[in-house]
């Protein structure tokens, strides 16, 4: 029986085998893969490295919106290196930098839940955001698409969590958001 060492770095599993080398390419694949699996599931992991640093545990903060929005998991892959977190519309795939803050994880889910209420709809997506530009614009700025910005700060917000990407100063704006999420429960309810 061969002997081994499993190592957690971040979210992806490196596995040593005392195999051939080309055995070893195999597993640590097959590992890596298993590991993005479980992230995207939502399976509990040991923690990385990176949430011992201080960092938290992506998968944990995706799994508590997740049961506070009682929304499907959304996909979950890495930024590419030097690249923001962010959220492309219809794609139900946060992008997320390696060792994201709670709030920016919450923000992108946020952008998540408003894609999930407009049915896949660019109008829809458009018109549900125009309700975050009523009162005196909070965010130092907001160039993209009207409102867009402030009703993912305000949905993460509605969801729990309160910081940097998820103020939410107005109360009007908070119970719009609830309304959101609740949009998004009812569209993804009628799904097959």
């Amino acid at each position: 029986m061969p002997k081994f060492l499993t190592r957690f770095h971040s979210d992806t599993i490196t596995a040593r085998f005392s195999l051939s080398r080309q055995n070893r390419r195999v597993l640590w694949c097959s590992a890596t893969l298993l590991a993005l699996l479980a992230t995207t599931l939502a399976v509990n992991l040991p923690a990385s490295p990176a949430a011992a640093q201080g960092c938290p545990a992506v998968g944990q903060v995706l799994r508590d919106l997740t049961k506070q929005s009682r929304l499907p998991i959304p996909k979950v892959i890495e930024a590419p290196a030097g690249k923001p977190s962010s959220y492309t519309l219809g794609s139900s795939t946060l992008s997320l930098e390696r060792c994201a803050s709670r709030t920016v994880v919450a923000h992108e889910y946020g952008h998540y839940v408003i894609d999930l209420a407009s049915g896949g709809s660019l109008t829809e997506f458009q018109r549900l955001s125009l309700g975050f530009t009523t009162g005196k614009n909070w965010l130092k700025s907001s160039q993209d698409l009207p409102g867009y910005e402030r009703a993912a700060h305000c949905v993460g917000n509605v969801l729990g969590l309160s910081g940097g990407y998820t103020k939410c100063p107005h109360s009007h704006l908070r119970s719009y958001a609830k309304e959101i999420v609740n949009l998004a429960r009812t569209k993804t309810a009628r799904q097959p």
